[in-house]
């Protein structure tokens, strides 16, 4: 598949977004609430995100931290985050981005555990909006 809107793409395991993989690459189309993600990049090296992803932000506003400085991406900008990342979206965010794709499902798999561990009644979420309400209802 040499192109691909959010609708050609099948539904990912993590609910509402949209993802390809290609070749050694996963390209994700998402649309997500404000949140911080921190809580859930725990156990990761440095509890940042390792995995870089390159993309462009439709809408909204966020702030990636990094050890020694922050980086604000707002809609309308292309963006790469480093390995090394926290990222905090401000606003109602929708974005596309790249990443490897070993990395990228490395730190989802993170992301469920500690999802699951804040809340093990619940079990896993099963989409980025259930992982975002449950970060805002133990933090």
């Amino acid at each position: 598949m040499p192109a691909a809107s959010s609708n050609d793409l099948s539904k990912t395991d993590f609910g509402e977004e949209t993802a390809a993989e290609w070749g050694a690459m996963r390209m994700d189309f998402a649309a997500f609430p404000p949140h911080n993600l921190a809580p859930l990049l725990k156990g990761l090296p440095d509890d940042r995100c390792q995995c870089p992803h390159w993309g462009f932000l439709f809408k909204g506003k966020i702030v990636v931290r990094y050890a020694d400085h922050e980086e604000t991406i707002t809609a309308g900008q292309a963006f790469y985050m480093a390995p090394g990342h926290t990222p905090e979206a401000l606003e109602d965010c929708e974005l596309v981005q790249f990443s490897p794709s070993n990395q990228m499902h490395d730190v989802i798999e993170v992301i469920r555990r500690n999802a699951q561990a804040m809340e093990p009644a619940g079990g896993a979420p099963s989409s980025r909006h259930e992982a975002v309400e449950i970060i805002r209802r133990n933090t």
